[in-house]
């Protein structure tokens, strides 16, 4: 019988740690929404979903309501600030910046650049058109992810800050300055709610971003996307540019294949589309704006990158395939990519110990999870069963098979009651398989 590896990865992504042989890390602490209970719009749902918004971005969107924004007079305006939701079943959390681009022709908004101490952040965005009184807008969400932790900070710490609205239909850039009297540098203090986030909320030790993006894609249908770098957008390529710089780009675009037919004169609808057409090619944000990322895609042309997935290290031998536990958590629930409930507890007393990570069968047969490999956990001593599921179908459901030669992703789900979870001196993973057994602590 081929052995079972047991081997623990570094997730960078999470900046959680390494597993190892000695330890699982812990990927999110329990959080208590009621310090949230004061702020505008807070809500929470029969299933879990709970939102806030900073009162002083509500404060602001009475003030476009009111008229003194009149978005057919001037170029429009940008208001923005710190909205927080997510999941107290799941315990996921989901910061986003909430952005209103308010003018009278919408944008089509893809994207939203901050440029604040001298360092650019592009977000993807999700946007729908909405009015604030009787101002047109378009309503755009911006999924915060770990990487635009700094973006919010500098932010919320009064510095200044350009924003550029990127679209199909067009580009708004401003300025931003702290001291300035004006509505739209009234979003800079749109930020109250980081000192919840970064206090109660624990946003610092918070681990679980791979569930945040998949209830961001069950709920907007968009992935959570940012990209950081130096480009003070100088040379951004926008809807409706014309010149040499234009011709140039179109000229790029089609010697990739990504444009074709007559050169336009301007940066019209054929260029604005082959752009997108690049930028999804080459993992970029789609902007409908050529920047200098796309331009050195485009001069230097290469495979896009991609996600190889985890691997394997320090191997801890088993049984007959091959796992790795990758961080743990505790939830009322652990729900699918697609929003449905996988698993959930019982009894409200009680709280699911979750452990995800990779599993990979190399053998020539069919891998039952439950019974070629059992799993269990014990807290001070007190063992409790556990199952084991493995992650199907993009991660919308769950089987407990796995068949010869796959890897997929993998999770085990213990039910014990919450003070136990909470109060344990020590908890300790086991997993069986063929007679041999090998653990683990939870850290």
């Amino acid at each position: 019988m081929k052995k079972l590896i047991i081997s623990l990865i570094v997730c960078a992504a999470l900046l959680i740690g390494a597993a190892s042989a000695e330890g699982i890390p812990r990927a999110a602490l329990p959080y208590d929404i009621t310090v949230l209970e004061r702020h505008e719009g807070f809500s929470v749902s029969s299933e879990g979903e709970w939102y806030a918004q900073d009162h002083a971005l509500s404060a602001i969107l009475d003030c476009v309501a009111a008229g003194e924004i009149n978005a057919s007079l001037t170029k429009g305006a940008a208001i923005f600030g710190l909205t927080l939701s997510g999941n107290v079943q799941t315990g996921s959390l989901r910061p986003e910046i909430t952005l209103y681009m308010v003018a009278r022709e919408p944008l089509d908004v893809k994207a939203v650049t901050f440029i604040a101490d001298s360092v650019s952040y592009d977000i993807a965005a999700v946007s729908e058109r909405t009015a604030i009184g009787t101002a047109p807008a378009e309503k755009c969400r911006l999924p915060v992810t770990q990487e635009l932790l700094p973006l919010l900070r500098s932010i919320s710490a009064g510095s200044d800050v350009r924003v550029i609205v990127m679209g199909t239909q067009g580009v708004y850039d401003s300025s931003l300055t702290a001291s300035s009297s004006t509505l739209e540098s009234a979003s800079l203090r749109c930020f109250s709610l980081m000192d919840i986030l970064s206090g109660e909320l624990g946003i610092d030790s918070y681990g679980l971003w791979d569930i945040s993006a998949d209830e961001w894609m069950s709920l907007y249908s968009l992935e959570p996307l940012s990209h950081i770098s130096d480009d003070d957008k100088t040379s951004l390529i926008k809807p409706g540019d014309r010149g040499t710089a234009v011709t140039e780009l179109q000229e790029k675009l089609s010697k990739n294949g990504f444009y074709a037919g007559k050169a336009e004169l301007t940066c019209g609808v054929k260029t604005v589309n082959a752009i997108c057409r690049a930028q999804r090619y080459y993992s970029l944000i789609v902007t409908g704006c050529a920047d200098e990322a796309l331009i050195r895609c485009l001069t230097n042309p290469a495979e896009p990158s991609r996600d190889i997935g985890r691997t394997d290290a320090e191997a801890v031998t088993a049984g007959k395939a091959k796992f790795a536990p990758v961080y743990w958590y505790t939830a009322a629930e652990c729900r699918a990519a697609n929003g449905s409930a996988g698993v959930s507890v019982s009894d409200s007393d009680n709280t699911l110990i979750i452990i995800r990570g990779t599993l990979n069968n190399p053998s020539a047969s069919q891998l039952s999870l439950n019974w070629d490999i059992t799993a269990s956990v014990t807290m001070d001593g007190a063992p409790f069963s556990a199952s084991l599921r493995a992650v199907t179908n993009g991660g919308n459901g769950y089987t407990t098979t796995v068949l010869p030669l796959a890897q997929t992703e993998f999770l085990i789900t213990c039910e014990v009651p919450s003070a136990a979870a909470e109060n344990a001196g020590e908890a300790v993973l086991t997993l069986s398989s063929g007679g041999e057994t090998v653990t683990f602590n939870l850290k």
